[in-house]
């Protein structure tokens, strides 16, 4: 068998995040895990969104900054520069998350039926029991519905037909 050679360290030898805030670090793996956890996320799930975590805070730490300080439109910008084109939108996800959990991203509703839709996801929690991951998926898609029904408008619920609806 024809000898392989390698070139430079092995990959034990590469720890992503190396120059990682230790407060950043220690939000990541104590109080984001644990709130990833209690939303329904699958432990693969909390591995890659920890991973996209640690490296977006060392590449940010290598420019003074902690992860801490990323706003909403910042996002695209960092994913762009930091994870290769296949990858983008799960790494956008996972900052996105980071955004929600630190209560930076918040959006408020352009259209005047937008604040139904937080009441929506609540009933779904409180009284159906669906658990916040999939409320936001029911939300999605009665967001979807009510911005093709009405656009920007105001909700008009007498010109809905039967066959908008089916």
């Amino acid at each position: 068998m024809p000898n392989k050679f390698r070139f430079g360290p092995g990959a034990a030898h590469y720890r992503v995040g190396r120059k990682v805030d230790a407060a950043d670090l220690h939000l990541i793996d104590g109080a984001f895990a644990a709130h990833m956890r209690e939303c329904g996320y699958a432990a693969a799930a909390i591995i890659q969104y920890r991973y996209y975590l640690v490296r977006t805070a060392g590449w940010l730490a290598v420019r003074q900054r902690k992860l801490t300080s990323v706003t909403r439109h910042e996002v695209p910008r960092l994913g762009r520069a930091i994870v290769p084109e296949p990858t983008f939108r799960s790494f956008c996800g996972a900052l996105y998350r980071w955004l929600k959990f630190l209560q930076c991203y918040v959006v408020k509703p352009s259209a005047p039926w937008g604040f139904w839709l937080s009441d929506f996801a609540d009933f779904l929690m409180d009284h159906r029991g669906f658990i916040r991951l999939t409320a936001e998926g029911y939300t999605a898609y009665a967001r979807r519905y009510l911005s093709w029904q009405f656009r920007e408008g105001e909700a008009r619920w007498g010109d809905v037909r039967p066959q908008d609806i089916a």
